[in-house]
């Protein structure tokens, strides 16, 4: 029965996108979160390599008034 559950879900993330995220994307995700919390003004960019996060960088701009 765990091999016909594991088959359904490996079917499901081949034709489309799985709602189930394992522990590393789930730590990825709130990395992201963090970044994105951190930030007022300005950018996060993620670095992908093989599918893989790698990096995640912030730009954050600071404003001065005259």
């Amino acid at each position: 029965m765990a091999q016909e559950l594991k088959s359904q879900e490996l079917k499901s993330q081949a034709g489309s996108q799985t709602s189930i995220a394992t522990a590393h994307e789930q730590t990825v995700l709130a990395e992201v979160l963090t970044a994105m919390r951190s930030v007022r003004f300005g950018s996060v960019q993620i670095t992908l390599q093989d599918g893989r996060v790698v990096q995640i960088d912030t730009l954050e701009k600071k404003r001065l008034d005259r």
